[in-house]
């Protein structure tokens, strides 16, 4: 599901990778056209991490003074947007990242290190045998650290 607050869609065609306790991969399958998934079997313990790659969009100048606004600390960036703010893949958010959001949003870039997307990790596991649960996972695209794509 994209995390957007007003209008959340749906994230057809994204890998889920179903991983042990111990991180290791144990399934992997794709989100059908209502970003559904499934799993036969969930070890206790479990959890999924999912990945996609539809191309990236929703940066703004607006994302931009976002990070600059948290790097300087007059707003706080949390979860997905605190992560996906990071588009450098350097650890910390800072000023270089809200620069490089403004060059791509003006084209002088035309990607950003950390790639073109950020998901939410979920632990999971089943109780029963056959039982089934619903999980929405949430991600965003790099840089939209405002939430305002619609993809």
């Amino acid at each position: 599901m994209y995390d957007n607050p007003l209008n959340p869609s749906v994230i057809a065609g994204a890998t889920v990778k179903l991983l042990n306790a111990t991180g290791d991969e144990i399934a992997v399958t794709t989100t059908d056209s209502t970003g559904h998934f499934n799993f036969d079997f969930v070890p206790s313990g479990s959890s999924i991490r999912v990945s996609s790659s539809l191309p990236g969009g929703g940066w703004n100048a607006m994302d931009a003074l976002d990070i600059m606004r948290h790097f300087t600390g007059m707003i706080t960036l949390q979860n997905l947007p605190l992560i996906a703010a990071d588009v450098n893949g350097g650890g910390f958010v800072n000023s270089v990242d809200a620069l490089l959001v403004e060059k791509r949003f003006v084209g002088l870039i035309d990607s950003f290190s950390a790639g073109e997307w950020v998901f939410e990790e979920k632990q999971v596991g089943f109780p029963a045998p056959g039982s089934t649960q619903n999980i929405v996972i949430r991600g965003l695209h790099v840089g939209d650290v405002n939430k305002s794509y619609h993809p």
